[in-house]
C-alpha cells in the first residue's frame, strides 16, 4: 500500500512534464504561425511544432525562412529534453517499485539470518562440551567454547568478529572424511 502511495505522489511529476511539454508545443505552434509563411493557421503551426519536436519530420509543412529553421532548431532541442525527461519519470516509476519490493526482500533476508545465527549461537553455547586439553585442539577453539561474558555479549549483538568465533568453532563437516582418512 506504502509503495502504491509513493508512486501516485510521483505521478504529478510525469503529468507536470507533459502538461509543460503541452504549454510548449502551443506555444511554438503559435510561433512557427507568426515566423512561417508557409504556416496558415494555428493547427498547421502546432502540427508544425510536434513533427519538429518529435524529429518525425513527414515533410507536408517545412520551415521555409532562416528564422524558421533556427526554431526548428530549437525545437528539436526542446524536443529531445522534453521526451527524455517524461521517458526517464516513467521509467524511475517502474523501477522504483522493483528496487523497494527487492529491498524490502532483502532486509527481511536478513533479519532472519540474523534470528537463526543467534539461535545457533544459543545453541552452540548450551549444548557443546568444550573440547578436552590434549586431543589436539588448540587454546583458541577451547576459549570459544568456555561461555563468558564476553561471548554471551557477541552471540548478543551479532557481531563480525562473533561471526568468526562461531564458524571456527562450529562441528565439523558430515559429508568430509575424518582428518584421519584424509592424510
Amino acid at each position: 500500500m506504502k509503495t502504491r502511495l509513493r508512486a501516485v505522489l510521483q505521478l504529478p511529476r510525469v503529468l507536470l512534464v507533459l502538461f509543460i511539454g503541452l504549454i510548449l508545443l502551443i506555444a511554438a505552434g503559435a510561433f512557427f504561425y507568426w515566423i512561417e509563411p508557409q504556416v496558415h493557421s494555428l493547427q498547421d503551426g502546432i502540427w508544425l511544432a510536434f513533427t519538429t519536436g518529435a524529429t518525425v519530420g513527414y515533410g507536408d509543412v517545412v520551415p521555409s525562412t532562416t528564422a524558421s529553421r533556427l526554431f526548428a532548431g530549437l525545437m528539436v532541442l526542446l524536443g529531445f529534453a522534453l521526451l527524455s525527461i517524461f521517458t526517464a519519470g516513467i521509467a524511475a516509476l517502474l523501477v522504483g517499485e522493483d528496487e523497494r519490493r527487492l529491498e524490502r526482500e532483502f532486509h527481511h533476508d536478513i533479519r532472519a539470518l540474523r534470528k537463526e545465527i543467534q539461535e545457533l549461537r544459543a545453541d552452540l553455547i548450551h549444548t557443546e562440551k568444550p573440547p578436552e586439553p590434549g586431543t589436539g585442539s588448540s587454546p583458541e577453539q577451547i576459549k570459544t567454547f568456555i561461555p563468558d561474558e564476553k561471548s554471551h555479549r557477541e552471540a548478543a549483538s551479532l557481531t563480525p568478529p562473533s561471526l568468526h568465533s562461531v564458524a571456527s568453532a562450529s562441528a565439523p563437516d558430515t559429508n568430509s572424511p575424518p582428518a584421519a582418512q584424509r592424510r
